[in-house]
Formats: C-alpha cells, structure tokens, sequence
C-alpha cells in the first residue's frame, strides 16, 4: 500500500534496497527468536523439570539484567571503534554460547553449573546486536526518516521473540515423544534456535557492511549522499 498509493510512507520504500539494510534486519529477527525461545525454555525447564518455585525461577535469570546494563554501555562505545558487523557477531556469539550451556545442561543440576553461566552470558547478545543494529538503521537514512528507522528495530525485536516460540513448540511437540519426555522436547526447540544464530551469523559476516560510526553532530540538515557511501563503505567527498 506504502509503495503504491501512500504520498509519504511511514518508511521509505526504498530502504530495503539499500546496502546491508534487508540482511541486517533479518540477522536482528533471528537472534531475537533465539532470545526468546532462551528465556522461555530455561524457565519452564525450571518450574517443570526442576520443581523451582515461581519466586526462584524468576530470580534465575536475574543474572541478565546485570550482564545486559553492563554491555549496554560497553556495546555503545563499541560503535565507534569497531565495524558493526562484528558487534552483531559478538552478540550472535553470546547467544549461541548461552543456548548450547541450556542445550546441554542435565536435567538436574545444580543452578550454578550451567544456568547461572548461561544467563549470564546471553545478557550480552541482544545489547550488542540491537545498538549495533540501531546504527546501520540510522545511517540508512535521512535525518528525518531516523526515528520511524530506529523504531523498526524495536519492532522487529518484538515479533522475533513471539514468532520464534512459535517455530519452537512446534519442534519440541514432535520431538518430546507424546509429552513423555519433556527434556528431550526442551532440547530440541533450544537447539532449533542454535541453528538461528548459525544462519544470522552466515548472512552477518557475508552480507552486513558498515564501517565503525565516528560521526559527531550535522553539518547539514539532508546528508543522504553522504550517509548512502558511508554504508557502502566509499569514504565522501
């Protein structure tokens, strides 16, 4: 409909044409099914598998909230000294560590082993593959376009974390032989999603440019000439 009648699209069209913008937002789709097929498996394994009362499978993943504060920052000032792509690599990184720990942990464990590890780790993936994922959205477009942009990344966020339940219950209903076995379906949908963060890395390293953004203020209300090159990694003029 945008394309075709409206006179100004909420995001322009002609984003998607432009380099490393298509690859990027489906990389950031991808971790985000990941991260959440994460956080709801390490829970129900919890509560279900591990007889953890609600209160204690709720303060199990706590371990995210200091990890992802704490990367957040890092991730920011990563921006400007190293090339995005490999900020979305660290990220994709964490992920699939955090989920081969959860993947292969025994059905009974003490937290400490692998659970505590594994939520400490994943609470870096999503901080660095979202901010990282916020500056090649931004320098995608004109000044005035970056907030619709930006937003498109918390978007993307929120369908990935549902859509990529979906995919996993899915796996796990088929694996978990008739309900009989619940560990063997919980590992089946974790490493469905390990297999997400196989593909986001491929189309990261092969398709996702972008060239660290040490870019201070605006000298000029429109620089899309110079934003397009800086995408395209062709230093303006």
């Amino acid at each position: 409909w945008e394309a075709k009648f409206a006179k100004e699209p909420i995001l322009p069209v002609d984003i998607w044409k432009r380099p490393a913008f298509a690859p990027l937002i489906f990389t950031v789709f991808l971790i985000m099914m990941s991260f959440g097929v994460f956080l709801w498996y390490i829970e129900v394994w919890e509560l279900t598998v591990r007889n953890y009362s609600i209160i204690a499978a709720g303060a199990s993943i706590a371990p995210i909230v200091v990890s992802g504060s704490i990367m957040s920052v890092v991730a920011g000032w990563l921006v400007r000294h190293l090339a995005a792509q490999w900020i979305i690599a660290i990220g994709i990184a964490e992920v699939t560590i955090a989920l081969i720990l959860l993947g292969t942990m025994p059905a009974h464990q003490v937290y400490w082993a692998q659970a505590f590890v594994a939520s400490l780790v994943i609470g870096a993936g999503p901080d660095f593959v979202l901010t990282a994922g916020q500056v090649i959205t931004s320098n995608a477009v004109r000044r005035r376009e970056q907030g619709v942009a930006g937003s498109l990344i918390g978007v993307i966020q929120v369908y990935g974390l549902s859509t990529g339940l979906g995919f996993a219950g899915t796996v796990e209903s088929y694996v978990n032989d008739g309900g009989r076995n619940l560990v063997k379906g919980y590992r089946g949908a974790i490493f469905l999603a390990v297999g997400f963060c196989v593909l986001a890395m491929l189309i990261n390293l092969i398709f996702v440019r972008m060239p660290a953004d040490k870019q201070e203020g605006w000298t000029e209300e429109d620089l899309q000439k110079q934003l397009e090159e800086k995408v395209q990694g062709v230093p303006s003029v």
